[in-house]
């Protein structure tokens, strides 16, 4: 049986992804200093790049993705409040924790799951983030007061999910 482990430097799919990077590179030149965009990088903006580049500008972006990042968030925790995740399949993981310890952080996900953390898959995840460290593009920080939105009203959209999760506001700029 093949794992996406097995096959994942060699997926023909690779190239195509690399292709459309192209693509978009020589749409927008400057979109790399704030997503960092490659076929064997994973990408967490795929639903903002998947479809077309109405708009750039990080406003529109901002006021036009909010409704479905809040909504996300919001079907997250019915998911879990009514059972259709099953705890034993998911692990939640804050994001300063990570930051603050990635590697144990890791290995508590890996524990959690019963997995090994095999000394090759750190040696490779280590060494992946030495060859891409955060500002290898170019460094770009993100300011609430850039959006254009309310932050009472955004907090309150996501108020639940903080709850639920038990994710503290952040300090805003």
């Amino acid at each position: 049986m093949d794992f996406f482990w097995d096959t994942y430097e060699t997926d023909p799919i690779i190239a195509e992804v690399e292709a459309q990077f192209a693509r978009t590179d020589r749409l927008i030149p400057n979109f790399k200093t704030m997503h960092p965009l490659g076929e064997l990088l994973p990408q967490e903006c795929v639903l903002m790049i998947a479809h077309d580049f109405v708009s750039v500008l990080f406003q529109t972006i901002a006021r036009e993705w909010a409704p479905y990042i809040a909504m996300a968030l919001e079907r997250s925790v019915k998911a879990r409040g009514n059972g259709i995740t099953n705890p034993g399949q998911v692990i939640d993981i804050h994001f300063g924790d990570f930051m603050a310890d990635t590697f144990g952080t890791i290995q508590k996900i890996y524990d959690y799951f019963g997995m090994e953390f095999a000394a090759e898959a750190e040696t490779r995840m280590r060494q992946f983030l030495a060859e891409n460290p955060e500002d290898k593009h170019g460094k770009h920080t993100y300011r609430f007061s850039e959006t254009g939105l309310d932050l009472d009203e955004e907090r309150n959209r996501v108020r639940h999910y903080q709850e639920y999760f038990g994710v503290q506001s952040e300090g805003i700029s």
